[in-house]
């Protein structure tokens, strides 16, 4: 599914209270990052939680629109996913609990769990660090250079205002391609009738992206822009040449247990000429070409 069709999934949500920030938030945060937080209102509105005591660059935005932003040095994730879409869990397990504890703020709950989590995987990077370097000299580096060797002149970027959005890897086909997100966060690879989403975010991926696709669960393998191209060239590598025979999915559970997405383990079967049997794995993805 392509950004523009997972918009028609979005909902924008009614303001949080000041109450509601606090509970759910503000106080967890604080329990989070013990080198405090600073929190900004306007007119009796929390516009801003600013998650250091040192920066200004890493903070949580509580739109008017009731879109939550988490911005790090600039690298905005965005979410307004209708977590009132959540199906009541299932009697007896973990998140039931929670359900039946928070009632009609259940959302409101899952919402802001998804969104701490998120935060708690790039807390000490953010707090005292720099994110991943990104921008077009990184991009034509990482994967346009090691990409022309391989695919000559079926290779084709296509950018807008001088940023790549797309590197075509089978000429006028346009059945093989890499997809960059504005944001530097999110790549996803599109190959025969498949799409490949690795995604810094996963936490904030949403039900209805993660849905039928493939998502790579491994976030260590994202955390800077080296390992992250090297992964996906290499799964580029294996891909090449090959042709789709079926795919396999497994659940493995759900991401966390008050989310409705779930972790997946994929198995896809190739056939590639004047290959021998072989399979490839790459964290949750495994690939097999016969």
């Amino acid at each position: 599914m392509g950004k523009a069709e997972y918009n028609k999934y979005l909902k924008r949500y009614e303001p949080l209270s000041r109450s509601d920030i606090e509970i759910f938030y503000i106080k967890p945060l604080e329990r989070m990052l013990k080198n405090g937080i600073r929190v900004i209102e306007n007119n009796g509105r929390t516009e801003r939680i600013i998650l250091s005591s040192k920066r200004d660059d890493f903070y949580i935005d509580f739109e008017e629109s009731g879109a939550i932003v988490v911005n790090w040095q600039g690298e905005v994730t965005r979410d307004d996913f209708d977590y009132t879409l959540h199906t009541k869990p299932q009697q007896g397990t973990e998140a039931y609990e929670d359900y039946m504890m928070w009632g009609e703020k259940y959302h409101i709950y899952c919402r802001a769990e998804s969104i701490l989590k998120y935060i708690d995987t790039i807390k000490d990077i953010a707090c005292d660090g720099d994110r991943p370097q990104t921008g077009e000299s990184v991009t034509e580096q990482l994967y346009i250079d090691p990409l022309k060797k391989i695919f000559k002149e079926e290779l084709r970027v296509e950018k807008e205002k001088n940023i790549t959005q797309y590197i075509i890897l089978d000429g006028e086909k346009e059945e093989f391609f890499l997809s960059f997100y504005d944001d530097g966060n999110r790549i996803d690879l599109f190959w025969e009738p498949e799409q490949f989403i690795f995604d810094r975010g996963r936490e904030l991926l949403g039900y209805d992206e993660s849905c039928d696709n493939i998502v790579y669960e491994n976030k260590q393998d994202l955390s800077d822009n080296e390992k992250m191209s090297e992964l996906i060239i290499n799964i580029i590598k294996v891909l090449n040449g090959a042709v789709f025979l079926n795919k396999c999915e497994k659940k493995t559970g759900l991401f966390t247990n008050f989310s409705r997405v779930e972790k997946s383990e994929y198995v896809i079967y190739t056939e590639k000429c004047g290959d021998e049997h072989r399979e490839y794995t790459f964290g949750n993805i495994k690939i097999v070409v016969n």
